[in-house]
C-alpha cells in the first residue's frame, strides 16, 4: 500500500488568526509569555518554510469581546481558501454544557473559571467552530494551547476541522511563570524550525503530532491529542526543512535524540530499531572509528537491552570496548562510559539466569 500524497496548500491562499490571552482580571494566573507564543508562531508559518502568507495572519492578544475574535475568522474571500488556521494560547476554563457535558471555554481577560460563568465571559470553543463552519475553505485547522484542550475533538461540529490539542481532556497544560513561551508551543515551533531529518519533503500534520507525543511526553509533559478527519493528517502545514540530511552529520544526530527521547517514553523496540539504522548510515557514511559512531554504537547496544536482549548487549559492548581497546587506547571517556554498560548488562544478564 502507497502512502497519501502530502497536501500542499497554496501559500498565496492560506489565512490564519492566532489568538492569545496573557492578562486576566478575575483571577486566574498570567500567562505573559502568550505574546511570545503567537510571535514564534507566525514566524514559523510565514517564514520560509511556511504555508500561510503574512499578510493574511491576524494576531489577536487580550481580546476581551468574542465577538471581535469571531469577525477575524471571515476572511471574506472570493474564493475557498486552501487552509484556515485557528490557534489559541491561553487558559482552558470548563463552562457547564447541555446534557451534564463539560464546555471548553477560551479564557479571555474578564473570564472567570466558575462553571456557571466561564461560557458567558469567556469565547466558546462551539462558537469557534461555528465560525469556521461558515467560512469558506477546504481545509480548517485548529490548534489549541491550553487546558482541557482535548475536549475539542467531542465538540460537536469538529467534523470538518483537524484539531491538534495541547492536552487530553481533563489535564491541564504546562507553562512557568517567567518562561519565554508555552511548553506546548516551544516544541511546536521547534519542530517547523527545525524539522525531521529522516522525514517528507513536507510537515503533514499527522506527522506533527507523532513527533510531538514522543517528544513533550519524553519531557514528562502531557501528551497532545489530535482529531483527523479524513486524509487531513496528510495536510502540510510547512515545509521540512531538513528534509534530505538524515544522512548528515547533523541529520544523525537529530535522529539519535529523537530515538533517545523514544527510549524514554519507554518505546524500547522502536528505539532500537532507529538506533540500528543510525549506525548503520553512520558507519557507512562516516569515517571509520568516528567519535559519533562510537557513541550511536553505544546506545544501540542499550537499547538492544531494554528491549530484553542484555546478552546480545553485552556481546555488542564486548565488541565495541575491544575495537576502543586497539584503535583509541587513550579515549578513556568512552571506554569507561562502554564498561560500566556493558557490566551493567552482564549483570542483567545474571539476574534472568541467561548463560
Amino acid at each position: 500500500m502507497t502512502a497519501a500524497p502530502i497536501v500542499v496548500p497554496r501559500r498565496s491562499n492560506s489565512a490564519a488568526v492566532l489568538v492569545g490571552t496573557a492578562t486576566y482580571t478575575e483571577g486566574l494566573p498570567p500567562m505573559r509569555c502568550v505574546a511570545n507564543n503567537i510571535t514564534d508562531l507566525h514566524d514559523a508559518i510565514t517564514g520560509p518554510a511556511g504555508v500561510v502568507d503574512p499578510a493574511r495572519v491576524t494576531r489577536i492578544v487580550d481580546e476581551s469581546d468574542p465577538a471581535v475574535i469571531l469577525e477575524r475568522l471571515d476572511h471574506g474571500a472570493a474564493r475557498p481558501l486552501d487552509l484556515l488556521l485557528f490557534y489559541y494560547a491561553g487558559h482552558g476554563v470548563l463552562g457547564a454544557g447541555q446534557h451534564e457535558r463539560q464546555q471548553l471555554c477560551l479564557a479571555l481577560p474578564h473570564s472567570v473559571d466558575r462553571p456557571d460563568r466561564a461560557a458567558r465571559t469567556s469565547l466558546p470553543f462551539d462558537a469557534v467552530l461555528q465560525a469556521l463552519g461558515g467560512v469558506r475553505a477546504r481545509h480548517r485547522v485548529v490548534i489549541l494551547d491550553c487546558c482541557f484542550a482535548g475536549l475539542a475533538v467531542d465538540t460537536a461540529g469538529t467534523a470538518d476541522t483537524h484539531v491538534l490539542a495541547a492536552t487530553d481532556r481533563v489535564e491541564r497544560a504546562r507553562f512557568a511563570q517567567g518562561a519565554r513561551v508555552t511548553d506546548f508551543t516551544r516544541e511546536l515551533v521547534r519542530l517547523l524550525d527545525n524539522g525531521i531529518a529522516d522525514g517528507a519533503e513536507h510537515l503533514d500534520l499527522a506527522s506533527v503530532y507523532r513527533r510531538l507525543a514522543v517528544v513533550l511526553a519524553a519531557e514528562g509533559l502531557p501528551r497532545p491529542t489530535q482529531c483527523a478527519v479524513n486524509s487531513t493528517g496528510d495536510l502540510a502545514i510547512a515545509r521540512n526543512v531538513a528534509h534530505g540530511t538524515a544522512r548528515s552529520r547533523s541529520g544523525l544526530l537529530a535522529r539519535s535524540r529523537f530515538a533517545q527521547a523514544l527510549g524514554r517514553t519507554r518505546q524500547y523496540a522502536r528505539t532500537r530499531d532507529l538506533l540500528g539504522e543510525i549506525v548503520a548510515d553512520a558507519t557507512e557514511v562516516l569515517p571509520a572509528g568516528d567519535p559519533d559512531t562510537v557513541v550511536y554504537r553505544h546506545l544501540y547496544a542499550s537499547s538492544v537491552g531494554s528491549a530484553g536482549a542484555p546478552s546480545t548487549a553485552t556481546a555488542l559492548l564486548d565488541e565495541l570496548i575491544a575495537e576502543l581497546t586497539a584503535t583509541r587506547p587513550n579515549d578513556e571517556p568512552a571506554l569507561d562510559r562502554a564498561t560500566l554498560s556493558r557490566d551493567f548488562w552482564r549483570t542483567r544478564t545474571v539476574d534472568a539466569g541467561m548463560p
